[in-house]
Parts: structure tokens; C-alpha cells; sequence
């Protein structure tokens, strides 16, 4: 029996999914076992559970485990394997030296023992070491392929969202299935969508949702308990732009080779309409950001006719008797009753509406379709893939490469250019209008909230100035003025 010295053990495991830690567990009596065969004495136990070494986490078992060794309070470790302790190559030179500096030792339950204070037991634990990582950067290259041949095969991945349910094949031994639409849910999705379209802002559509008791994604699936958690916006937005609610396979989300595939289970809503939907959101687009205002005319749409600011809103009046104004924001040149302002714009926006050349303003307001457009991409694309394909092949040299991609890659920057500046029309309120009849257009915009109605003063590309006017008692129709960007009025 050797000398009794005392001695630290350490466990770690990549992925438990269970988060019972059995296969920590397992290895800590194992360890324990070696130290009371050899007569040592455990002094601590550290362990790090569903952790990997690879990627460099952070492994709070492991930093107390190196803190403590640095104090000299074990003389060894027992590990498992030496792969417990380290995969990533720089953590491990890093780890082997300052074991090495406070002559700390290292003993395998499944390998050598490891003299960390000579050269012999260094090399052999770098040896070792990149063995172990060669078998991680394996794994994960196979991880890797595999997830890519599910997506290019449209295949999903991880657990059944929203909107679909999931049937598995009990003849298969590679738990095969099949993603269906889920009615219910699918129907919550289209609804959202369809208000979107309808220049419904995010926050309307999550009132509608929360009033009318729909359970959110979460508690339908039964990841909360109880159901009783509320729908956000930023939930309904998610929800709404998610590229699989047109059976389109997302790859590698937000990093620089995302790429779409054709999914391989059936769409929620068609591609025109989440086209349309996402183009609603467009960075710095207004269309995304009507749920923001609470006022017909301000954000942009209302302007002083002195300076040319755009407009707030403010009270007048004594306690009781307030009336709210609208009022140049920076200068306060102006100042108009804004109940009496919003009801000649109605006036106005519904005379506008009847006119019979109405519906060539609405199909001009359309976003052309861009199927060409989309078509020569994804050529363009494909493209690239073959030629940098065919370098990876020997086939064509870097320079041959780097010609290709400056040919190509000016077109395909103009193309998604094109693509990003559609005009981010909301379909279903343009149907909601070309479908009505004249007499009953003031029935249909009172019946809109303030986000629909501000939307169709965009589409319309109409905009409102207050004007100075000389004072007296009630409200001049003159002191607004109406103008239609390139329209006749």
C-alpha cells in the first residue's frame, strides 16, 4: 500500500439530458474506489455536469479544482480518464504547466498515471491529451455533417414547434418522423399573420390574443405548467416572421453561411405572405413600427407648416376640460385641436378613397413580385457553390476562384438590394379596401384602429401640415393643408 497522501477527484460529462448527473456520480465512486485502494486520502470532490471541455466553457468544478491545486491542498487528481479533465488544447498546455509548477500529479482509473513534474509525463499528457481532443473534433465534424444533410434534406431539428405535431415511424431505428399541421395552432398563426397583413400593430394582435385566453406556444406544448403565462409582443413577432411557417428550413441562424432550405414538412401560410409579413419589419421601415404611435398624425406623418417638425400632442384647457393639440415638437409654432384636425383628415382620406382611379393607386402601392429577381440569386448563388466546389477539388486555382466571385458577387449584393427595398405593402388591408363598397368606406375606417389607419395614410404617401392662422373662435378647415406625394390631389 502506498504512503497515504491526499488527493483531489474530478468528474466531468459532456451532455446530460436527464440532469441526474448518473454519469458523474458513477465516475466520482469510481475515483474513490482507486484512492482507497491506493491508500490515499480524498481531500475534495469537483465535479462539472453537462459541460463540455472542448469549446472552452467555463467549468466552475474545474476553476475551483485549479484554484485549489494552486494552494497546495492535494498532491494528485484522480480522474475517470484524462479526456474528464481536458479536451481543448490550449486549456490543456495551460492546465499541464501550472500542474506541473506546484508538482501536482495525475492518476487515471482507465489510463497511466501521470508525473506531471517531469518531461516524460508532460509529453505523455499532451500525447494523450490530443488524442482526446482528435476524438471530440471528430465527433463534432460528424455532428456537424449530419446536421447539415438534415437541413439541405429540410428535415427539422430538435423539438416539434409550434403550429405542427409530430409522429414517429415505430419501424424505424432512426426515430424517423413526420411533422403534420397541428390545426389549432396553425390557425393562431395564420390569425396573427392575417392581422399583421392588415396593419393590425404587434401590440393590438397581442391584446387580441391575451383577451381571448390563447395559450402561448410554451404552455401549449406543456413546457409551463398551468398555461397561465401571457402573450408579448416580441413573442408574436417571433412567431410571425419564422421562416418555417413557409416550410423553409433555416441553417446556421444569424451566422455568415445561413442559408434556406426547402423544408420537408407542409407550410402554415404561403410565400407572398411571408414575404409580405416580414417585410413589415424591415429595419427602419415605419410600416414596423405602428404600434408605437397612439396619434393619427404624429411620428412623421403630421408636420408644422413653419419649421417643418413633426408633430406631438399636448393638453389645453383648464382641469375637466382639456382638449388635446396637436403641436410642432420643438417649437411649438403651432397648435390645433387634434379631434377637429383627425376629422377632416377622415373627410379628406375617404373622398381620396372613392375616386374612381382608387385602385390604380393601390395596385401601383403593391411590391412587385421580384420572381425574377429571386430566381437570378439563387442561380447566382449556386454559382459560387459550384466554383468554390470546384477549387476545393483541384479543379480551379485561387486565382480562377477570386476571379469568379468578383464577377459574381457585385450582381448578387445589387439583387438582394433589390429585394430589400420593396415597398412593404400590407396585402390584406389593400384587399380590405379595393373590395368595398364606396358607401360603406367611412364605416370601414372607423372601424380601424389608429395603426391600420396610419398605414393607409403611408400607403397613400399622404401628408398633413398645420398651419399658422390668425386667431379667433373655432377651427379653420383652411389652417391644414394636404399634400400627396407624387399624386394629384
Amino acid at each position: 500500500m502506498e504512503s497515504t497522501q491526499t488527493v483531489a477527484v474530478y468528474a466531468r460529462i459532456s451532455e446530460d439530458p436527464s440532469g441526474e448527473a448518473a454519469g458523474v456520480n458513477q465516475q466520482i465512486a469510481d475515483a474513490r474506489q482507486m484512492a482507497e485502494q491506493r491508500g490515499w486520502t480524498v481531500g475534495g470532490v469537483y465535479s462539472d455536469n453537462d459541460i463540455s471541455a472542448l469549446g472552452g466553457k467555463v467549468r466552475p468544478g474545474y476553476s475551483k479544482l485549479m484554484h485549489d491545486a494552486a494552494t497546495g491542498s492535494f498532491s494528485r487528481i484522480v480522474v475517470f480518464h484524462t479526456s474528464r479533465l481536458w479536451r481543448n488544447r490550449i486549456e490543456r498546455a495551460n492546465g499541464i504547466k501550472a500542474l506541473a509548477d506546484h508538482r501536482v500529479s495525475i492518476a487515471a482509473v482507465k489510463g497511466p498515471e501521470l508525473d506531471l513534474s517531469s518531461a516524460y509525463g508532460r509529453g505523455m499528457a499532451g500525447l494523450i491529451g490530443e488524442f482526446d481532443t482528435m476524438e471530440s473534433e471528430v465527433k463534432s465534424e460528424r455532428i456537424r455533417a449530419a446536421a447539415n444533410r438534415r437541413a439541405r434534406e429540410g428535415r427539422a431539428a430538435g423539438a416539434v414547434a409550434y403550429g405542427w405535431t409530430r409522429a414517429y415511424d415505430p419501424d424505424s431505428k432512426s426515430n424517423a418522423f413526420t411533422d403534420s399541421l397541428d390545426e389549432e395552432a396553425a390557425a393562431v398563426v395564420r390569425r396573427i399573420v392575417g392581422f399583421l397583413l392588415a396593419g393590425k400593430s404587434l401590440r393590438s394582435v397581442t391584446k387580441d390574443l391575451n383577451d381571448r385566453e390563447v395559450p402561448t406556444p410554451s404552455a401549449y406544448l406543456g413546457h409551463r405548467e398551468g398555461g397561465a403565462a401571457k402573450w408579448l409582443p416580441s413573442t408574436v413577432k417571433k412567431i410571425a416572421l419564422r421562416p418555417s411557417n413557409a416550410a423553409l428550413r433555416l441553417h446556421h441562424r444569424g451566422k455568415s453561411d445561413q442559408e434556406l432550405f426547402p423544408a420537408a414538412w407542409p407550410a402554415l401560410i404561403s410565400m407572398e405572405q411571408y414575404e409580405a409579413v416580414t417585410g413589415l419589419f424591415q429595419p427602419g421601415e415605419l410600416l414596423g413600427k405602428a404600434g408605437a404611435f397612439k396619434h393619427l398624425l404624429t411620428g412623421g406623418i403630421g408636420s408644422c407648416g413653419v419649421c417643418g417638425g413633426i408633430l406631438r400632442t399636448a393638453p389645453k384647457g383648464k382641469p375637466g376640460a382639456k382638449v388635446s393639440l396637436y403641436v410642432c415638437l420643438d417649437k411649438a409654432c403651432v397648435g390645433r385641436n387634434e379631434g377637429h384636425v383627425d376629422a377632416l383628415v377622415r373627410s379628406v382620406v375617404l373622398a381620396r378613397m372613392a375616386r374612381p382611379d382608387f385602385a390604380e393607386v393601390i395596385q401601383a402601392a403593391h411590391a412587385p413580385d421580384h420572381r425574377e429577381e429571386r430566381e437570378a440569386l439563387a442561380a447566382l448563388r449556386v454559382k459560387l457553390d459550384e466554383a468554390t466546389e470546384s477549387y476545393l477539388a483541384s479543379r480551379l486555382s485561387i486565382g480562377q476562384l477570386e476571379t469568379v466571385t468578383g464577377r459574381i458577387t457585385p450582381s448578387i449584393d445589387k439583387l438582394q438590394r433589390i429585394l430589400a427595398e420593396r415597398s412593404n405593402v400590407p396585402t390584406g388591408l389593400l384587399e380590405e379596401i379595393a373590395g368595398t363598397d364606396p358607401d360603406r368606406l367611412a364605416e370601414l375606417w372607423d372601424g380601424w384602429d389608429i395603426a391600420q389607419q396610419r398605414r393607409l395614410l403611408t400607403l397613400l404617401r399622404m401628408r398633413v401640415l398645420i398651419l399658422k392662422t390668425t386667431r379667433g373662435p373655432g377651427f379653420k378647415p383652411e389652417s391644414v393643408g394636404i399634400e400627396w406625394e407624387g399624386q394629384a390631389a
